[in-house]
């Protein structure tokens, strides 16, 4: 059993991994300082929409991660899940 901070083979702990499984089209790592982060890139049809092309969010923890993304997807009707 992997413990939840242990690095995965592409580097990322088990909790980033997780979030990121969650959330599949967004791209997350831990930043030097320990920070989670995770970006997201629009596809042309999004753009068209409004949404803006690229998107960068952070938090403190995975956890707390996961709950920024989910915020972030479903505020005001976006889907970026």
């Amino acid at each position: 059993m992997q413990a939840d901070n242990a690095p995965t083979d592409d580097g990322l702990s088990a909790e980033l991994a997780a979030v990121q499984r969650d959330f599949p089209r967004w791209h997350c790592w831990r930043s030097d300082a320990g920070t989670a982060i995770a970006t997201h890139s629009s596809t042309s049809d999004e753009q068209r929409k409004g949404m803006p092309p690229g998107v960068t969010l952070d938090a403190p923890t995975p956890e707390l991660l996961r709950y920024v993304i989910a915020d972030y997807v479903t505020h005001d009707g976006r889907v970026l899940a």
